[in-house]
């Protein structure tokens, strides 16, 4: 993660299908666009509410392989769903 009033709370197996679930935290009381960069090859990540429903896709990095870019609003957690 790029910024460093994000924290990286949970990393387990998702639910359901094959790949990770990756909760972060913004604890800095500001908004901003993060960057987060994965140490293994990914083929998609999504965004999800808390129980994992509902996906929504996130934009892979282009360039940048294995990272994904959004915006995360003060104290919010986002719950991203990692394809391996």
């Amino acid at each position: 993660v790029d910024t460093p009033n994000v924290i990286v709370e949970c990393v387990k197996w998702a639910e359901e299908g094959k790949g990770l679930v990756v909760r972060l935290y913004e604890a800095g009381k500001t908004g901003e666009n993060v960057k987060v960069r994965f140490n293994i090859p990914i083929q998609s990540v999504s965004e999800t509410n808390l129980m994992e429903e509902d996906p929504r896709p996130l934009k892979l990095g282009g360039a940048e392989e294995n990272t994904v870019s959004f915006y995360i609003r003060p104290f919010e957690i986002k719950t991203l769903c990692v394809g391996i």
